[in-house]
């Protein structure tokens, strides 16, 4: 069936414009619901994010006041750490200088009795005293020492009235019967001998002053005794 629109043309542009208004007021709508979701999503995460900032802010301050009582207590027990330091220079130091005479021994001829061993670092001098039974004895010792840590070895004895043959006058020679070691060792020989470098220990540290909060005593002073006093009062009552 065919059929025939006899309505006047402005009435169907009406109608076309009407769909068209309505389109467009869906797609308004549709714009703003879109835009009001998108506003709301963005307020959310806005305020979580504002959330999120005053807790790391919190932290933040808490990271602070840890570093300020770090700093507080560093500098507080920078006065202990120079006397540490210097406890652990002064072990070195007389590790070296046990190693030192360790190896100053390696150089003494095994028939020379030491009496006395002095180091003074001052004048990087070593000063060997003893005794020894001959002549070869104290030539053997002089030429070890030539050989050992000095740049330079004096030698001093005295040989006045004392047998060149090697023992002393009318003194049988050691062994089953004989004088004990330290009635033959009787010719007197003292090296003076430079070292090579001197072997000093390290400077202390100037007082300390007292830490904040204690009451004790401060770095390098000794303690009162109070409680070797109490100690000695309780073995006294215990007997």
């Amino acid at each position: 069936m065919i059929k025939i629109n006899l309505l006047p043309s402005y009435i169907l542009e009406r109608a076309r414009i009407r769909r068209a208004i309505g389109w467009v007021v869906a797609l308004l709508v549709i714009e703003l619901l879109a835009f009001g979701f998108a506003t709301l999503k963005i307020r959310s995460a806005v305020t979580a994010e504002k959330e999120r900032l005053a807790y790391w802010t919190a932290e933040a301050q808490k990271v602070a006041a840890v570093q300020a009582l770090t700093s507080q207590v560093v500098a507080d027990t920078a006065p202990y750490e120079r006397w540490v330091t210097w406890f652990t220079g002064l072990e070195r130091h007389n590790d070296r200088l046990a190693d030192y005479l360790q190896e100053l021994a390696t150089y003494i001829y095994k028939r020379v009795r030491i009496s006395s061993l002095s180091v003074d670092n001052a004048s990087k001098q070593v000063v060997l005293t003893g005794r020894t039974d001959s002549l070869e004895s104290l030539a053997r010792y002089y030429l070890n020492a030539l050989r050992g840590p000095f740049t330079n070895v004096g030698l001093q004895t005295s040989i006045s009235g004392w047998n060149l043959a090697g023992a002393p006058p009318l003194a049988p020679q050691p062994g089953p019967g004989g004088l004990p070691w330290d009635q033959f060792a009787s010719l007197p020989v003292t090296l003076t001998c430079t070292m090579q470098a001197g072997i000093y220990p390290p400077s202390a540290p100037a007082a300390a002053k007292t830490v904040i909060g204690t009451g004790g005593p401060r770095p390098g002073t000794a303690p009162t005794g109070d409680d070797d006093d109490d100690d000695d009062d309780d073995d006294d009552d215990d007997e």
